[in-house]
């Protein structure tokens, strides 16, 4: 019974390892794109960008 229980308590650990990893992984493509953002202006003052996730076609501008 000790043991099952302590199988459960791991894998809780590890799920919350696999959250926090992939919300880490999010919050820094998130960053990524923040600062990418004002680069992809153009000379009209219009910027666009990509659709989450990095490897979407799909786009959006905007004038600014």
């Amino acid at each position: 019974m000790a043991n099952a229980k302590e199988t459960a308590v791991n894998q809780g650990r590890r799920n919350i390892k696999q959250i926090r990893e992939s919300s880490r992984s999010r919050l820094t493509n998130s960053l990524i794109h923040a600062v990418a953002l004002p680069r992809q202006r153009n000379a009209k003052g219009v910027v666009c960008k990509s659709s989450f996730p990095l490897n979407s076609r799909k786009s959006f501008c905007m004038s600014h």
